[in-house]
């Protein structure tokens, strides 16, 4: 079985020139601890994620609302990625390495999906 079997495909993200309030709100829609930031959300190129740990340290560092802040101002890079050809137990083994429960799925730099351990 492979990551592709088991992911959510093409989950909700942002985009930089968003505010970190939309990339929130995505947070508490799909009830995930971090959302994808991609170059266009059509093309979905992969630039990276905004974790809600990210963001509430950002914000209580910067004394600022979520409102006046840019995604790409809190964006970072994720420890690694998926890839959806790559073997099940293999990947679930990379998110319990990383003390995770996600990671994104990238398929040629674009940002296919979401695997979680349940």
């Amino acid at each position: 079985m492979t990551v592709a079997d088991r992911m959510h495909p093409e989950p909700r993200c942002c985009v930089p020139h968003q505010r970190l309030l939309d990339a929130l709100e995505i947070l508490g829609e799909e009830d995930m601890n971090w959302v994808g930031v991609v170059a266009t959300i059509a093309g979905r190129e992969w630039l990276g994620w905004i974790t809600a740990h990210d963001a509430a340290v950002f914000l209580g560092s910067f004394d600022k609302r979520p409102s006046e802040v840019m995604c790409r101002e809190v964006m970072t890079e994720p420890p690694t990625v998926l890839t959806p050809e790559m073997d099940l137990d293999q990947a679930c083994a990379t998110i319990r390495h990383h003390c995770l429960h996600r990671l994104p799925v990238l398929q040629e730099g674009k940002f296919a999906g979401v695997l979680w351990l349940a």
